[in-house]
C-alpha cells in the first residue's frame, strides 16, 4: 500500500504543477517578455501586408481575413483575428465612424497601423472598436501609438472566452509606442478599447498574440515520475 501512495502523491504534485501552470493571469510587461513567452507560436499582425497610400476609413462590418477592400485588396489580416468597431453603435451616430487604417507617415507614425474612427466633439464612444480572437489565445500583445503632437489615453478591457471581464488598465499611447500586454491560460476571446473622450485617438500596431506552449520541464517531470513509480511497484510485485 505504501507504493501505492507513494505514486499517487507523485502524481498529485505534478497535477497540482499543471493546474498551477493553468490557472496563470496578468499583466505582460514588454514585448520581449511576450516574444518569450509564446515563442514560435506566436502570429504577428503588423498591417504591413498592404500598402495604404491614405487614410482608409472602412464601416462595412467586421475587418478580418477575409475582408476584401477596393485598392487595398483581400486577405488584409491574419487568420484568426478580427477588429471590429463597437456594435453597440450605429455609424450613424455623429460620434462614430468605423475603423481607419492610416498609413506610415500619418501624424509622425513609422509604420501602417488602425485606429477606431470616431467624430469630433468629445464624443465618448468616439474609438472604440474591439479585438476579437477567433483561435486559442491565452496571451497577447500589441502596440499603443499616439498621433505626433497629441496626447492618447483609455481604457484596454481584456475578457476570457466566456466573456468574463479580467482587467480594466488605463493606458496611453506614444509616437514611439507603448506596449501592453495580457496573459491567461484559460483563454483570451477579446479585447475592448474605449479612448479617453477627452483626449486623442490612440492607434494600434503589431499585435501579436498565440497560446503558450506547455512548459516542457512539468511533462518531463510527470512522465519520469510516473515511469519510476511503476518501476518502483514492479520490482516489488516481483519480488514478491
Amino acid at each position: 500500500m505504501r507504493i501505492f501512495t507513494t505514486h499517487i502523491n507523485a502524481i498529485a504534485i505534478s497535477a497540482l504543477l499543471i493546474a498551477s501552470f493553468n490557472s496563470q493571469a496578468g499583466a505582460i510587461n514588454s514585448r520581449t517578455d511576450l516574444n518569450n513567452l509564446l515563442g514560435s507560436n506566436q502570429v504577428i499582425e503588423n498591417f504591413e501586408s498592404f500598402h495604404i497610400t491614405s487614410q482608409t476609413r472602412y464601416k462595412d462590418g467586421p475587418l478580418n481575413s477575409e475582408t476584401s477592400l477596393p485598392v487595398l485588396g483581400n486577405h488584409l489580416v491574419q487568420p484568426g483575428i478580427t477588429f471590429q468597431r463597437n456594435p453597440d453603435y450605429a455609424l450613424s451616430n455623429a460620434g462614430y465612424r468605423g475603423i481607419d487604417l492610416n498609413p506610415s507617415g500619418y501624424f509622425g507614425s513609422t509604420s501602417q497601423a488602425i485606429s477606431g474612427a470616431g467624430g469630433s466633439g468629445g464624443a465618448s464612444i468616439r474609438n472604440d472598436f474591439q479585438i476579437l480572437f477567433t483561435t486559442p489565445v491565452n496571451a497577447f500583445g500589441l502596440d499603443l501609438l499616439a498621433y505626433s503632437g497629441f496626447a492618447a489615453a483609455g481604457i484596454i478591457s481584456v475578457y476570457d472566452t466566456a466573456g468574463v471581464l479580467l482587467s480594466d488598465t488605463n493606458v496611453t499611447g506614444s509616437v514611439g509606442g507603448t506596449f501592453f500586454g495580457w496573459e491567461n491560460t484559460a483563454g483570451i476571446g477579446k479585447v475592448f478599447i474605449h479612448d479617453n473622450p477627452n483626449g486623442n485617438y490612440i492607434q494600434f500596431d503589431n499585435i501579436g498574440f498565440g497560446v503558450k506552449p506547455v512548459p516542457v520541464p512539468a511533462t518531463v517531470w510527470l512522465f519520469g515520475s510516473a515511469l519510476a513509480g511503476f518501476a518502483g511497484l514492479r520490482r516489488r510485485t516481483v519480488k514478491a
